[in-house]
């Protein structure tokens, strides 16, 4: 090494050195909190409004968006609707309602310069919800840059959770209609009934469901894995991905479509390979399992199960499938409902 190389490294050594100390001397006068160390001048504060039981039971839509923090409807056992919300200097939110439509809004101005070189251990600042779980309306629930999540609900109407970049949620809930899209993030539907259609697209990012019933399940990601356990459906499941796998375990319809363009697709099913006829490919791939020439031309659930680059593999349990409670039935949702009816009667008693 030569000595001009040498000089640079002790300068570079040094530099790096008063720069651990400068830095650990900023967080001690801070007090060992990061937070302090922020630039970040917004203000933020808290605020709820509350709808009484007697305006709330006219309310049959409800919409939210907010452009830059999380969106939580959850349903609870009380008659009023709470709203519970952030603003700051730049950041507004309006609450209107319109013809038995209750449209809650959150807006953040474009801020002028920079908001911080540390920016603090963002706090949570969520746009909350609070409705009754029985709320039997129609649900819009839309984040920009945050999460979009609805939750304990036993009978609403048509309902639609989209996210821009973050994650789209479902959980423990009942609607006549569900429709799930992120862009940029992943979408999850644990313990959740669907009178008709339940539709999840993601764009780009993982898709699960788990303990789900539906008419009909159609998923698709562009590039992102699809798993699915538990999931029924009386009609069909769709499930497709572009760049990703494809998982399903313990699924049950008279139609299931598993596709891939790259990835695996993997199917374990209930019962025995006689109750399924199988129409598997792989394009540059292996196919493990039953194929469509062996399976059985009576049986009255069809499976297709294809991927161009991957490889497919179809597994059962061979147990017997007529067995009450292999399948998922909403039977979860449905203890969940009558312990939300419990706690109603509670309520009302201790009053």
């Amino acid at each position: 090494m030569t000595t001009a190389r040498k000089v640079l490294l002790i300068i570079a050594t040094a530099l790096v050195a008063a720069g651990v100390v400068i830095a650990g001397s900023a967080f001690a006068l801070a007090g060992g909190d990061i937070r302090s160390l922020s630039t970040d001048q917004r203000e933020w504060e808290m605020h709820t409004y509350e709808i009484p039981a007697d305006e709330a039971a006219l309310i049959s839509s409800i919409e939210v968006s907010d452009d830059t923090e999380d969106v939580r409807i959850e349903g609870y056992d009380g008659d009023a609707i709470r709203i519970e919300y952030w603003d700051h200097q730049q950041r507004g939110v309006s609450i209107t309602q319109e013809d038995g439509t209750l449209l809650v809004g959150a807006d953040t101005a474009d801020e002028i310069g920079l908001i911080g070189f540390f920016m603090s251990y963002p706090d949570d600042h969520a746009l909350r919800i609070s409705v009754p779980h029985d709320f039997a309306g129609s649900i819009f629930a839309s984040a920009d840059e945050g999460n979009a999540s609805a939750v304990g609900f036993g009978n609403l109407g048509p309902t639609v959770i989209e996210s821009r970049n973050g994650m789209a949620i479902a959980n423990s809930l009942r609607s006549k209609t569900l429709r799930m899209e992120s862009e940029n993030g992943s979408l999850q539907c644990d313990i959740v009934t669907v009178d008709g259609t339940l539709q999840a697209d993601a764009g780009n990012g993982d898709i699960s469901l788990d303990s789900t019933l539906a008419d009909i399940v159609a998923v698709s990601s562009g590039n992102g894995n699809v798993s699915a356990a538990g999931v029924t459906a009386r009609t069909s499941i769709q499930v497709g991905t572009q760049n990703g796998s494809a998982d399903l375990y313990y699924t049950d319809a008279p139609e299931t479509i598993a596709t891939s363009e790259n990835g695996d697709v993997a199917l374990s099913l209930p019962g025995d390979q006689k109750d399924y006829r199988v129409q598997s490919s792989a394009t540059n791939g292996f196919v493990e399992g039953l194929t469509g020439s062996a399976s059985d031309d009576t049986a009255t659930r069809t499976v297709t199960a294809r991927t161009t680059n991957g490889n497919v593999e179809i597994t059962y349990d061979l147990l017997d499938l007529d067995e009450p409670g292999r399948l998922y039935d909403g039977s979860a949702l449905e203890q969940l409902i009558g312990r939300w009816s419990a706690l109603d009667q509670s309520s009302v008693a201790g009053e």
